[in-house]
């Protein structure tokens, strides 16, 4: 897993902010292309749901397992 990656499992997992508030507020410094991409690759692996718009969704419980265990690689 990349940094950016890393960073923004993380920040979508301790913020409590939907992925398109931490992309355009500048939480965290990624593009919104990148974090698209991420985004879709999370949900065909569980890690992340949404409803009707891909930036709008919410960590699984798998996603959630998967930043607990990256915060623990640190």
């Amino acid at each position: 897993m990349k940094l950016d990656e890393k960073a923004f499992l993380l920040a979508l997992y301790s913020h409590g902010k939907t992925p398109r508030q931490l992309i355009y507020s500048g939480t965290v410094a990624i593009n919104h292309k990148r974090a698209r991409s991420l985004l879709e690759k999370w949900f065909k692996r569980g890690w992340y749901d949404f409803g009707v718009t891909l930036d709008l969704g919410w960590l699984t419980s798998k996603g959630i397992s998967k930043a607990k265990e990256v915060l623990g690689d640190d």
